[in-house]
């Protein structure tokens, strides 16, 4: 199934430019991206939600495992447990192996119940080496693209 096509939009806090830099915008951070995501988790998808505790506390952000830290835990439409990843630049063909990792320790440790737990890898681009791991990870694993958009609003006077 081709997962469908998200844009996202954030504002790039940058300094001005400076004559020896090239007038052209950074790419974003993964800080900036986990932030956006955070903010509003459907723009992933449809009904996904950060995860909260038992008392309601929403916890999912920056989660700590003794495997590492999920970037963002979320529940999906159907309640299933999601493991989100962001690559950090440089750091993408590490991905495949943490995200299994860390799905493996949520399935363990956290009322999963009977759902299977999900993950998801976010990148800007997938390198060669991803594609060969995601070649072989299970179904319940993806992996999105994700690319910047500069958009401008009308001011009414």
């Amino acid at each position: 199934m081709e997962e469908p096509e998200i844009e996202l939009s954030v504002p790039i806090a940058r300094a001005p430019v400076q004559e020896t830099e090239a007038a052209g915008s950074a790419p974003p951070s993964a800080a900036q991206i986990r932030a956006l995501i955070a903010e509003d988790p459907e723009r992933i998808e449809p009904g996904l939600e950060i995860y909260t505790d038992k008392a309601g506390k929403l916890v999912g952000v920056g989660y700590p495992t003794p495997v590492g830290k999920i970037d963002l835990l979320a529940r999906d439409a159907k309640e299933a447990l999601v493991v989100i990843l962001v690559a950090e630049s440089g750091k993408e063909a590490e991905l495949a192996a943490s995200v299994l990792q860390r799905m493996g320790w949520v399935q363990k440790r956290l009322d999963a119940g009977e759902q299977t737990v999900r993950g998801l890898i976010l990148v800007e681009s997938v390198p060669e080496t991803l594609l060969y791991a995601a070649a072989a990870l299970p179904e319940n694993v993806g992996i999105r693209t994700y690319r910047m958009a500069l958009c401008f609003d009308v001011v009414e006077a």
